[in-house]
């Protein structure tokens, strides 16, 4: 009776002990992590199962499943855990591609999104993609992602393309509407005075898909797919629209507590940078991060077993990544103290610095470390903050020896202070410039390009130039609609200074790929053609010509489908502009000279 104990109960295991046989290296579960003593005890029982000679296909699936969660508890992603899953997911796949009849259709779909969780969780879309679709194939998942007319707002006259799952081929019989949960979380209302609460379809629409038929296995699906299309567009200017026929779709159902708390929290991670969906998004990841912790459920915990259905094969984030959302919607709204208050419950200190950072009272993120050192001496990373607090150098070094060289943390910090030491060097402001990109700090990027062109060490760049163009206007069109004019001002400001780089690149004569050239033109656009705005008018349109030679002149774009899409994309566009500019002038002569100059227009 003795031995059942010590495998039921945390009374012989302690949470310290468990966190520590659960830490690999420098890499431990969140602090914010619970009932470690639990998962502790299922690596005993998986080890065992592991090392048995004849591991059953049930057995297999354990496994994959205690490997998902230990990763999904620790801070950082674990080399080890995907050294050990590999075989594993090896053995899984083989099972799965010879419908082994151990596991249900069912089963063999929340297998195949498990193993494509595991490797989201090592950035490895590719592969993931590739089991999001065998799963999406497995459970017989018939939708397409298509346009139909319909408004966005409600003051809009003309109706637009809107985008839209349909079923990919109406003859399959579509399933009853299902009711919705009874236990489910609440999806939070816009309430805005422009935008409608879903899209207004004006055309038939009964093609279109409802979330209420599908099955869990179904939706979890598109919360992949909407998952993998963020992940690998993140700088699209149209993700959010890509995203949102997937997940509104997931959402209507209203069914499976982990799928809809999943859905809503993608949503919020869609809108958090938004102007006019930024508030929903707020009390939404707020809501869903209460009832993760238990906080203002009136749900008895005994009745509250079945919300973890499908919680690994949806990919519901455990509830301290679901804070850290809402602390990085708190911060964007102004809300920094509340973020502070959230980051330090759960102990990540590098999201506290940078509160205080905000809020200009590092002295009191520097008494904060030096306090923790005090507490833990031997904490390599709490010496990493302290040298991103005070700038010294010497704590990134003293972290790298407490860590026997295996803080990769303090490596990146110290390669930001070479600046200091390396001005001169090109590979460190190489890197500073990609890593600015990453983080989207574009005005830093577009310094460090102009360092790099000081020293001669840097040719036209076009990935770079026309993703922080593409950025720069995508901003300009989320605030547009807005009033915060201190946002306006520093976005227009990166937009004078990307100007000025590009005009400088064409300047040292150095070729630009039609991308880049069309988004410079897109940067010199006027809002408005006026008698004041002509000739920079004027001055757009030649760039856009160029733009259109320079892919023009690449003799096999007829025959490849992007370059024949971006020709005729960029024709069309010149064209209309032209006629615009011809118009505004009031001469029959000038729309004549648009046709003749823009042969595409004349051609039927």
């Amino acid at each position: 009776m003795r031995r059942g104990r010590d495998h039921n109960s945390a009374t012989f295991i302690s949470e310290e002990l468990a966190r520590q046989n659960l830490t690999r290296g420098l890499n431990a579960p969140s602090a914010a992590s619970k009932s470690l003593w639990a998962l502790h005890l299922a690596h005993g029982h998986v080890q065992q199962l592991k090392d048995s000679s004849n591991v059953t296909p049930a057995g297999l699936k354990v496994i994959l499943e205690f490997y998902l969660v230990w990763q999904q508890l620790l801070i950082d992603p674990e080399q080890s855990i995907k050294t050990d899953l590999e075989p594993i997911m090896t053995k899984l796949k083989t099972l799965i591609a010879e419908s082994d009849p151990s596991f249900s259709s069912d089963e063999r779909c929340e297998i195949l999104l498990e193993m494509a969780a595991v490797h989201y969780q090592f950035f490895e879309y590719d592969k993931a993609d590739d089991l999001i679709k065998k799963a999406s194939d497995e459970c017989n998942l018939n939708i397409d992602l298509t346009g139909m007319m319909g408004k966005r707002t409600r003051f809009q006259q003309k109706t637009i393309a809107q985008l839209v799952l349909v079923h990919k081929d109406p003859s399959i019989s579509v399933g009853p509407q299902l009711p919705p949960d009874s236990d489910i979380p609440q999806s939070c209302n816009l309430n805005d005075d422009t935008l409608l609460e879903e899209i207004a379809i004006t055309e038939d629409g009964t093609a279109r898909v409802d979330g209420r038929t599908l099955t869990p296995c179904q939706l979890s699906c598109l919360l992949w797919i909407a998952r993998h299309e963020a992940a690998t567009h993140r700088h699209d200017v149209l993700i959010h629209e890509r995203c949102s026929p997937f997940l509104d779709t997931v959402i209507a159902a209203r069914r499976h507590w982990s799928i809809q708390a999943a859905a809503l929290l993608a949503r919020a991670e869609l809108e958090k940078g938004r102007g006019r969906h930024v508030d929903r998004a707020c009390v939404q990841s707020e809501l869903v991060v209460k009832l993760q912790q238990g906080v203002e459920d009136t749900v008895d915990v005994k009745d509250r077993l079945p919300r973890t259905a499908h919680i690994l094969s949806c990919g519901l984030t455990p509830f301290w990544q679901s804070s850290v959302l809402l602390a990085e919607i708190l911060k964007s709204l102004g809300c920094t103290s509340e973020a502070l208050l959230i980051l330090e419950r759960l102990e990540m200190w590098d999201g506290v610095i940078e509160c205080y950072k905000q809020l200009g009272q590092m002295d009191k993120a520097e008494t904060l470390i030096r306090r923790l050192i005090a507490e833990k001496p031997d904490d390599s990373m709490l010496h990493v903050f302290l040298g991103d607090i005070t700038r010294n150098p010497e704590y990134f070094l003293k972290a790298i020896e407490l860590s026997g060289d295996r803080n990769a943390r303090a490596h990146r910090s110290l390669g930001h202070e070479a600046l200091k030491y390396n001005y001169e060097h090109p590979h460190v402001w190489e890197n500073y410039m990609l890593l600015s990109v990453d983080v989207g700090e574009f005005s830093q990027a577009i310094q460090s390009y102009h360092r790099l062109l000081d020293m001669n060490k840097r040719g036209a760049d076009d990935d770079v130039l026309e993703l922080i163009s593409q950025q720069i206007l995508r901003r300009e069109a989320e605030i547009s609609m807005e009033n915060e004019e201190e946002e306006k001002a520093e976005n227009k400001k990166v937009k004078e200074e990307m100007i000025k780089l590009l005009a400088r690149i064409s300047a040292n004569h150095q070729t630009l790929s039609s991308k880049t050239l069309r988004a410079h033109a897109l940067l010199k656009k006027p809002k408005t053609l006026n008698s004041e705005s002509r000739t920079e008018f004027e001055k757009y349109l030649q760039l856009m010509e160029k733009s259109l030679a320079a892919v023009n002149g690449k003799l096999v774009w007829p025959k490849e489908e992007k370059l024949a899409v971006e020709v005729v994309e960029t024709a069309v566009r010149l064209a209309e502009d032209r006629l615009e500019l011809a118009k505004f002038v009031a001469s029959e002569t000038s729309v004549k000279e648009v046709i003749a100059r823009n042969p595409y227009m004349s051609r039927p």
